[in-house]
């Protein structure tokens, strides 16, 4: 479904609202959708190596953000690993990214003067305007981010949503992030059983 068609059934609901309002909100529902745990949609990685994206230190500098200062083209919000050897993280300090602050790195020791490999994962595309699509999945879009949508209104308008926190929170949002999650990845090659 396109961000235009959830604004416009999310207006046929909400009729006193605007359809910049709506936008928000659902901008704001993509975010915390997409800001609970990492998942396959917003893993960084460098489209010419298919590898995670690297980070090149100077001797003596510990603290690094993790932002286009430091090559990373995407607003990352999360950090989770950083490594010379996939089976040897290193040991340092990661630090999410918060409204006023890029995600960071801090090493516990020198990290000398070399390229480190950094798992992370970036924030949603901001919704800006309705041609922007949203990415979740378009097979959740009405079970999972309208009904989202429309307790996160409730809540604002009355400050409480069972539809909010119980439906979409406690129910939606984890088998949405299990369908999405790293931990999830689909095999191209597992055959298909037939009962």
């Amino acid at each position: 479904m396109q961000t235009q068609s959830l604004i416009s059934l999310a207006k046929k609901q909400f009729p006193d609202w605007s359809r910049e309002l709506l936008l928000e909100f659902l901008n704001e529902l993509q975010r915390i959708i997409f800001t609970q745990s990492p998942t396959n949609q917003m893993k960084v990685y460098d489209p010419s190596t298919g590898k995670d994206p690297i980070l090149t230190t100077t001797s003596g500098q510990y603290e690094y953000t993790i932002d286009s200062t430091n090559g990373f083209d995407a607003e990352i919000w999360r950090v989770v690993s950083v490594y010379i050897n996939e089976d040897e993280p290193i040991e340092c300090m990661i630090l999410d990214a918060t409204p006023s602050e890029s995600a960071k790195v801090i090493f516990k020791e020198n990290p000398s003067s070399q390229n480190y490999y950094v798992r992370c994962y970036r924030f949603p595309t901001e919704l800006v305007t309705e041609t922007v699509q949203l990415e979740v999945p378009d097979a959740y879009h009405l079970s999972h981010v309208y009904e989202g949508l429309c307790g996160l209104i409730e809540k604002f308008r009355s400050g409480k949503s069972d539809r909010y926190d119980v439906t979409f929170m406690q129910t939606l949002l984890p088998d949405l992030l299990k369908k999405m999650s790293d931990n999830h990845t689909r095999v191209a090659n597992t055959k298909y059983r037939g009962y």
